[in-house]
C-alpha cells in the first residue's frame, strides 16, 4: 500500500468537516523520506523485500530439481528453504540446473 492508498483510507474515514479539510491540506505538502531515510519503515520494507526475493529463488531452485526429476530429501529442501543470502541461492540455482543430485547443491562449501 503506497502512501495514496492509506492517505485516502484516513481521510474517508474522517468524513465531512475541519478534521478532513486538514488532512488533506496536510497531505498536499507531505513529503516522505522514504527510501535513503535509513528509517525503521525502510529497514522493515527492505527486509521484507529481500526475504521475498530469497523464498522466489528457493522455489525456484526445488521447482527445478522438481522438473528435472531430481529427488529432494527434505534435509536439502530444509536448507534451501531457511537460506537468506541472494549470493548462496545464486549459485544453486546455476547448480540447480546441472546437478544430478539435490545433495550437489552444496558442493565446496
Amino acid at each position: 500500500m503506497d502512501r495514496v492508498d492509506w492517505a485516502e483510507i484516513v481521510e474517508i474515514g474522517l468524513g465531512e468537516g475541519p478534521g478532513r479539510d486538514y488532512w488533506r491540506n496536510l497531505m498536499a505538502t507531505y513529503t516522505p523520506n522514504f527510501p535513503g531515510s535509513n528509517s525503521i519503515v525502510e529497514e522493515s520494507w527492505l527486509e521484507g523485500r529481500a526475504k521475498g526475493k530469497a523464498e522466489g529463488k528457493a522455489e525456484t531452485i526445488l521447482h527445478i530439481l522438481e522438473v528435472r526429476g531430481v529427488e529432494v530429501p527434505e534435509t536439502v529442501r530444509e536448507r534451501v528453504t531457511a537460506c537468506t543470502d541472494l549470493d548462496v541461492l545464486r549459485t544453486w540455482l546455476d547448480r540447480s540446473l546441472s546437478a544430478e543430485r539435490a545433495e550437489e547443491l552444496f558442493a565446496e562449501e
